[in-house]
């Protein structure tokens, strides 16, 4: 797994990954206090909220909490 951020705060303010996931690896769960947003580039994104296929945007309110991952990677 590869991540690149670039953050104003650290996890608490807003932040801009990059992130790549070997097949089967995740995060642990963690709290995003001002929201989040996402684009899916390739594979699969995978969360409580379900998969997410490459090609897709999804943004999350503030004080949301997730557990991602990729089972494809």
């Amino acid at each position: 797994m590869y991540t690149a951020n670039l953050c104003l705060g650290g996890e608490v303010a807003h932040a801009t990954s990059i992130v790549k996931y070997a097949s089967k690896s995740s995060f642990s769960e963690h709290v995003h206090t001002r929201g989040q947003e996402f684009i899916v580039l390739d594979g699969v994104f995978q969360y409580e909220h379900g998969d997410v296929p490459a090609g897709s945007y999804v943004r999350n309110p503030s004080h949301s909490h997730h557990q991602p991952g990729s089972e494809e990677g």
